[in-house]
């Protein structure tokens, strides 16, 4: 995540715990055009997707990802201390999700999220207390360790697989 940059120091950082919309206003105020879709969605954050905070109003939040800029509810981000955020967000080793939906200690991660490993196996955050923590988990079938290898059979394989999900209605992100 290059655009977050660990070298301000007035820098707050986060960690989405369960996946929430980023919105163009704070609350939940929607606009539909013609088609149904929502205007005032941007886009949505995944579990474990790390966040630059730089604002706050009422229980909302302006964050930055390496996708989008925009407002999240407050109660679905842990605030990190920064070596928390620096390990979190660039961790030596870890797992990505290769399935579209997996269950890991009872929380469901979607495909591409990343989780650090920790003497070989998955750490999943939680907060108890305000204090971010993190169960340890064994490594199960749909994460593979390190990113895929980048090729046309990875990309197809992946790209079958939600579709799969989504003609069952299994998936709904």
């Amino acid at each position: 995540m290059k655009d977050l940059v660990f070298s301000e120091s007035n820098s707050v950082f986060g960690l989405c715990l369960k996946r929430c919309n980023i919105r163009k206003v704070h609350g939940d105020i929607e606009k539909f055009d013609g088609d149904g879709f929502d205007l005032n969605q941007e886009s949505a954050l995944l579990p474990f997707s790390p966040v630059m905070i730089l604002n706050k109003w009422e229980d909302y939040y302006y964050i930055k990802t390496h996708v989008a800029t925009g407002w999240v509810d407050s109660n679905c981000i842990s605030i990190l201390k920064r070596n928390q955020a620096k390990t979190l967000f660039y961790p030596d080793e870890f797992c990505i999700v290769t399935e579209p939906v997996v269950t890991l200690c009872g929380k469901e991660f979607y495909m591409s999220c990343k989780i650090p490993l920790k003497d070989n196996m998955l750490q999943i955050p939680y907060v108890e207390n305000e204090n971010l923590s993190f169960y340890s988990c064994p490594i199960k079938e749909g994460c593979h360790v390190g990113y895929l290898a980048f090729s046309r059979n990875t990309v197809l394989s992946q790209a079958i697989k939600l579709k799969k999900m989504s003609l069952s209605g299994e998936l709904d992100v």
